[in-house]
């Protein structure tokens, strides 16, 4: 007994006395301005135009690139195709509901859809447009009772437990008071209770804590508030084996840069905190904010150059408009830390806890990455990344204008602006020349790859 009463007053102290319900309150609003994209004060521009100009990509996986697309503007097009396949049962006719894949679970989609839908009932709403809000808010409550009826398992433990339940529950905040009581207790009961807890490191143990954050939100329950604050706030720390590193690179799954991946899920996740505790009794403290400061200029500031995210960060995050996603993810996060954009320094940069080192100057930016007996180059998982075996080996990518490469046919990324250098083009042509063209499998172990050195 006098352990617990020792261990609550410290972690009160920790942090100060919190009103719960004024806090909660507030935090919630914070929460559904957010979601609603009310922070973005200019959506027109350059940088909001960009976001808004994102292709639509039903296969997207990624976390930090789903979240960046709801800040999307939505529009009633984007609500209308919505519901042009939507079943009288609350499902939709082009999901396939049967799916296992691992990564890009196709039933996720049906979350990923409702999420839309709230939002602009929420602009319904504000514009006085009841008859319309209240036909879209039946619907959407019946394709939440769809999902609790259900209850659809992805075979990978990360859409239960973690994305699943952040998207579920981030829906569930614009529009929880206008759902029946039966219908709240069931969806916390089979999307929160069943899956989420406490646990695990790095990331996944921000995420959860944050799913369990969100829970509280739903549902007034003061109890765990103090503890979701305070797991997720002790994951701002530097010097572990995983999470930040002592030179600002971030590493996940062992000695593993990982800071267009989980690293830049978490710098994303901790702005979205910051944000909501901000001159709250659970506000991050001097310290905890710092770290996030130079994680930003000191990490992310030397992997960006104009509108990208240099590749050798992207692992097996490596798809199309991946590097330039992220560095509008990387941008929302210095507006939430630092109120403006992140520019790039001029200089080198050595990340000797990630094997990695970068170069910048005015006209062009040069990365290169390794693998050693101390850092894990890249990983395959959930079916992702089964060519990337090579992709910690020397890569070296120069990044510069268009317009200084002209005549190169080959591009990066989406080859709107930038192209490879013609020596990197002919140093992939020379290869092909010595290398004999074959469809067998690379010829070494996935599995043993932690324990290989090339370097």
């Amino acid at each position: 007994m006098k352990k617990f009463i020792y261990t609550l007053i410290i972690t009160i102290s920790a942090i100060g006395y919190v009103n719960a319900d004024e806090t909660i309150s507030l935090i919630k609003q914070r929460y559904v301005d957010i979601l609603l994209a009310s922070d973005i004060q200019d959506r027109n521009s350059e940088f909001i135009r960009s976001l808004d100009l994102l292709p639509a990509d039903n296969e997207l996986s990624d976390r930090c690139i789903v979240e960046l697309y709801q800040r999307k503007n939505i529009t009633p097009q984007d609500i209308t195709q919505i519901l042009s396949t939507l079943q009288t049962d609350g499902s939709w006719s082009d999901i396939n509901y049967q799916d296992k894949t691992c990564s890009g679970w196709k039933v996720k989609e049906h979350v990923e859809r409702i999420f839309p839908m709230c939002r602009y009932y929420k602009v319904l709403v504000e514009n006085k447009q009841n008859k319309e809000a209240k036909e879209l808010l039946n619907t959407i409550i019946k394709t939440i009772q769809w999902w609790t009826k259900h209850n659809p398992i992805s075979p990978n433990w990360w859409h239960n437990q973690v994305g699943i339940p952040k998207t579920f529950g981030s829906a569930l905040l614009l529009v929880w008071e206008e759902l029946p009581l039966k219908v709240q207790k069931e969806v916390i009961e089979i999307v929160f209770d069943q899956h989420v807890k406490f646990g695990m490191t790095g990331q996944n143990k921000v995420w959860k804590a944050g799913n369990m954050l969100i829970r509280t939100l739903l549902t007034n329950n003061d109890e765990i508030l103090i503890t979701a604050r305070n797991t997720i706030a002790s994951e701002i720390e530097t010097g572990n084996k995983e999470g930040i590193q002592p030179d600002w690179s971030y590493h996940q799954h062992g000695s593993q840069q990982q800071l267009g991946n989980y690293g830049l899920a978490y710098l994303s996740t901790m702005c979205l905190y910051f944000a909501l505790f901000r001159d709250t009794n659970l506000e991050f403290d001097d310290e905890q904010k710092s770290i996030l400061t130079h994680l930003l200029e000191e990490g992310y500031g030397w992997v960006v150059w104009d509108k990208y995210l240099d590749v050798n960060c992207l692992n097996r995050q490596l798809f199309k408009n991946a590097a330039s996603c992220k560095y509008l993810i990387i941008q929302f996060c210095a507006r939430s830390l630092k109120k403006r954009n992140l520019k790039s320094p001029i200089g080198n940069k050595h990340f000797p806890y990630s094997d990695m080192t970068v170069h910048h100057t005015k006209e062009w930016m040069a990365s290169v990455k390794m693998a050693s007996n101390r850092v894990i180059g890249t990983e395959p998982i959930n079916g992702n990344n089964q060519q990337g075996y090579y992709l910690a080996d020397g890569a070296t990518y120069i990044y510069i204008p268009m317009e200084m490469n002209t005549k190169i046919s080959f591009h990066y990324g989406t080859g709107e602006k930038y192209q490879a250098l013609p020596a990197t083009n002919q140093i992939k042509r020379s290869h092909k020349k010595k290398l004999k063209s074959t469809d067998a499998i690379i010829p070494i172990s996935w599995g043993e790859y932690p324990k290989r050195c090339s370097g």
